[in-house]
């Protein structure tokens, strides 16, 4: 897959990866003229437009997705909005009246594709942003199912682990504002085990997460967590950022705080790679349906 020397639990990280499953499209609106696009064009407003829509299409299909299973607690959305960047962090050319975002679900069947993007056509039928901008939806460029963005594997290059979007860890009940490579490679494993678990559950519905994220790791974590600190990096450079998104629930703006930056790898990732690939395509900590939390690989 990627030259590199594997260790013990590379394989074992790749199988333990394979139910997680992902379906990404790239979504180009065309509004017809440039005075017709939304001030507002936000993901966290775009998420909502597009909720509204499957809330009035399919009311059970809008729990599944919006409210995910996990229980009252703990749960887990099974999507994200995010924008149009390639995984460099690169935006897509577009015309001046047209604007574009990328829209992920996550662990759903093939089966529920048609009314979820007939959600995003009744969204633009509706109007978008506080003037209900009305557009259509002129090009639909679907990925395959894969967890791991094949963007990653040139593991042993130098690169760039790059966050634009703020990133949103909490440590000790704390903002972790210089977050390193083992506390994101723990995250990864904290997100990616949810998913897991709700790939493999019967009844998604009742399913209830331990109280501990940790138990949903894999019991190799700890040799993927001393591998990280082995791998030779500069410490995080990065400025506080945050994303502000307008709660219906609470009729107010919530400022959700985080740290955008970046950690430098001299030596590349290594047998890393695919697990951040993973997080490249999934999203860490807080906030992840609205595109925070997404590493970009930078060469």
């Amino acid at each position: 897959m990627m030259a590199i020397q594997k260790p013990d639990w590379f394989d074992t990280l790749l199988d333990w990866l394979a139910p997680v499953t992902v379906h990404t499209r790239s979504l180009v609106f065309d509004f017809g003229d440039t005075r017709h696009v939304p001030e507002d064009w936000e993901m966290s407003t775009l998420r909502g437009v597009w909720g509204n829509a499957l809330h009035e299409i399919d009311l059970r299909l809008y729990d599944a997705v919006f409210q995910g299973p996990g229980g009252k607690t703990n749960r887990q959305p099974l999507y994200s909005v995010r924008e149009d960047l390639d995984s460099a962090g690169r935006p897509r050319r577009l015309q001046p009246w047209e604007r574009s975002l990328q829209w992920s679900v996550f662990c759903l069947p093939d089966a529920l594709d048609e009314p979820l993007l007939e959600a995003w056509d009744l969204a633009c039928r509706d109007g978008i942003g506080r003037n209900r901008n009305t557009c259509e939806i002129t090009h639909v460029e679907t990925y395959s199912r894969e967890l791991l963005d094949p963007a990653f594997i040139r593991a042993a290059e130098p690169c760039r682990l790059v966050f634009i979007q703020p990133l949103r860890l909490i440590k000790k009940d704390a903002l972790n504002t210089r977050p390193t490579l083992r506390d994101i490679v723990l995250a990864t494993l904290t997100r990616l085990g949810f998913l897991r678990a709700i790939a493999l559950s019967d009844d998604r519905e009742n399913l209830v997460f331990p109280p501990v994220p940790s138990r949903l790791h894999p019991d190799f974590a700890p040799e993927i967590l001393d591998y990280a600190d082995t791998i030779p990096g500069e410490p995080w450079t990065g400025i506080p950022n945050s994303l502000d998104r307008y709660s219906g629930r609470q009729k107010k703006t919530i400022s959700l705080k985080g740290t955008s930056g970046m950690l430098t790898f001299p030596q590349g990732l290594g047998a890393l790679a695919p697990l951040m690939a993973a997080a490249s395509t999934t999203h860490l900590g807080k906030g992840s349906v609205y595109g925070m939390g997404r590493p970009f690989l930078v060469w």
